[in-house]
């Protein structure tokens, strides 16, 4: 019988005639294999919403859990099937005989410990010495937190319980600013040098000047040069067409207007102010 497999043989003599009656095999019985059950956390509350699938070698399901935690697959034929929550590590595998009704209950992994992060360091200053009683404070860059400690008798300091990132650790009141990345979890040193203070000298001199076209309108946004000795700078003009270079030591520079022909020598002593206006 075409399309169910059914043959039988028979005899025939040429003369009589032969009767065969012919009975067709049962239709095998539908899949009804079910694996079902609750999602729990680490205390056993249901979790509601959770994406589970199943994965056989012939067919892949997905639901979401109900309010009370549950899921169910139905008309599962016989096979070996991977049940995972998504956007978790948990994975078990469990075979169906299709038939039979599995329960499979499921508890979510418990959630990483908390942040155990720490930068430790000790602050000096240039002499090696252990500075006390100074501010430090740490930027966590991209993120609202900012942490501040006080350095102690031996000039240590401590931050710690930081997540992962990118941060700055820096001396209030100075220039000593480090990065510095945190995976969360490891503890970092970070020792700190005072840089000595610099006294600002008064004996520098400076040139200055406006700039302005033929029709004396100044000249806003043009990069004027300076050339002088052991040094060569460059500035741009504000709105007013002005311009300054300062912190000059004495000698002889050379004050030019970039994309012009026009340059100019001035001389300073290094202390007195010097004006000079151009026109292109």
């Amino acid at each position: 019988v075409v399309g169910t497999g059914l043959t039988k043989s028979v005899y025939l003599n040429g003369q009589a005639p032969t009767v065969l009656d012919l009975t067709l095999p049962s239709s095998p019985p539908p899949s009804q294999g079910v694996i079902s059950g609750l999602v729990r956390d680490p205390a056993g509350a249901p979790q509601a919403g959770h994406q589970i699938t199943l994965v056989g070698s012939s067919l892949s399901r997905s639901v979401a859990t109900d309010g009370d935690g549950g899921y169910q697959f139905d008309a599962l034929p016989a096979d070996t099937y991977s049940v995972s929550v998504v956007d978790t590590d948990l994975t078990q595998s469990i075979y169906s005989d299709g038939h039979t009704p599995i329960t499979l209950h499921l508890t979510l992994p418990s959630p990483p410990p908390p942040s155990l992060g720490v930068i430790t360091g000790v602050l000096r200053d240039e002499a090696g010495s252990a500075r006390t009683d100074r501010e430090i404070t740490l930027t966590l860059l991209g993120a609202n937190l900012v942490r501040s400690v006080v350095t102690d008798d031996d000039g240590t300091y401590r931050l710690d319980g930081l997540p992962a990132g990118t941060c700055t650790v820096s001396v209030v009141g100075t220039d000593v600013v480090r990065p510095v990345w945190s995976d969360g979890k490891a503890h970092i040193t970070i020792d700190l040098t005072l840089q000595p203070t610099l006294v600002a000298r008064v004996d520098l001199g400076i040139i200055s000047g406006v700039l302005r076209d033929q029709a004396g309108m100044p000249q806003a946004r043009r990069r004027m040069s300076l050339m002088g000795p052991s040094q060569s700078r460059f500035i741009i003009t504000d709105n007013n067409g002005t311009y300054q270079f300062d912190e000059l030591t004495a000698g002889t520079y050379v004050l030019s207007v970039d994309g012009t022909d026009l340059s100019r020598h001035v001389w300073s002593d290094g202390q007195a102010p010097v004006t000079l206006d151009l026109t292109l």
